[in-house]
């Protein structure tokens, strides 16, 4: 029987050791490398997955957007109709304006002359017509035509008018009667015969003054009030040539004519009339033409007043 060597079972066991510890070294590196592999793919997993919800949400807010962009697309296209509807309008109120401004325009110049003729046919209805005023309200009671035609023939000599001298008729201007004490509303009368109103205008300027029971009058043509108006505009241009002593008139409708040292000048505004008072020089008065300095007489202011035709009242 052989007997064994205790040094060589050690080192049979230490071989039969050696030899089995690569392999659990290879096992601990298999388990190894298995357990990393793992936790890579989790992780790359956990990636994924939020890579993807992050994806889904910018898709959400892309077809947010989107959705947002139709709507504005949307909108823009009511817009520009909107536009397109306004600029149609517009063009059509423009070629409407055009026409209307154009209508107005020939309505206006038909106005116009309208005007014109209305007042042509007003003045010529106020030809044969006088004004008298400073007839006291008491004074002309009864048929006022009548009491002007006995006034008139009373005023002036009855052979100075025509045969058929006729007040056609007779008012008091239009207005309230005014209270005691103030002025009495003028008498408008229209008398029968053309020819007899200028007589009575010539005669009033020729007469230097009327009276009627111990009251200053006076007698105008009857003008309309646009005449009125035109005239009443000298006033201050009438009292600046009294000042001066230069003998004037109005010509119809509102032109003024002055008489300087014999020569006739005519002025179509009231401004020419005070430019023209401003920048005068009178020359040496002399006897014959007023009293001292130059001033006019009583008869030749009344002259003054009336040089061509009698103007109408400032009221």
């Amino acid at each position: 029987m052989v007997r064994s060597d205790p040094k060589q079972k050690k080192l049979a066991f230490d071989r039969s050791k050696s030899a089995e510890r690569p392999k659990a070294s290879t096992n601990m590196a298999e388990s190894a490398v298995d357990t990393g592999g793992t936790s890579t793919q989790v992780g790359l997993d956990t990636i994924m997955a939020e890579l993807k919800t992050g994806f889904r949400a910018i898709d959400a807010r892309f077809d947010t957007i989107t959705t947002r962009l139709d709507r504005m697309g949307e909108r823009l296209d009511k817009q520009d109709a909107r536009i397109l509807n306004a600029e149609g309008r517009v063009s059509t109120l423009e070629d409407t304006s055009t026409t209307v401004v154009r209508r107005l325009e020939r309505l206006e110049t038909r106005l116009k002359t309208m005007a014109i003729k209305n007042e042509d046919l007003e003045a010529r209805g106020r030809r044969n017509s006088i004004r008298i005023v400073g007839i006291a309200e008491s004074t002309s009671t009864g048929r006022i035509d009548l009491f002007v035609e006995h006034l008139l023939t009373e005023l002036f000599d009855r052979k100075s008018f025509t045969s058929n001298f006729v007040v056609e008729r007779a008012h008091r201007s239009l207005g309230p009667r005014p209270v005691p004490g103030a002025p009495a509303r003028p008498i408008i009368a229209r008398l029968l015969n053309f020819r007899d109103r200028d007589t009575v205008l010539r005669l009033a300027r020729e007469s230097g003054g009327l009276r009627y029971h111990n009251s200053a009058i006076s007698i105008y043509p009857d003008f309309t009030m646009a005449v009125q108006d035109a005239r009443r505009k000298y006033t201050d241009a009438r009292v600046a040539l009294r000042k001066l002593g230069i003998r004037y008139g109005m010509l119809y409708p509102a032109k003024l004519l002055i008489d300087v040292d014999g020569k006739a000048k005519f002025f179509e505004t009231p401004a020419e009339v005070m430019s023209f008072c401003k920048n005068y020089t009178p020359r040496r008065s002399t006897p014959d033409r007023g009293g001292a300095g130059g001033t006019p007489t009583r008869s030749q202011g009344a002259m003054s007043v009336d040089l061509f035709t009698s103007e109408q009242p400032q009221t």
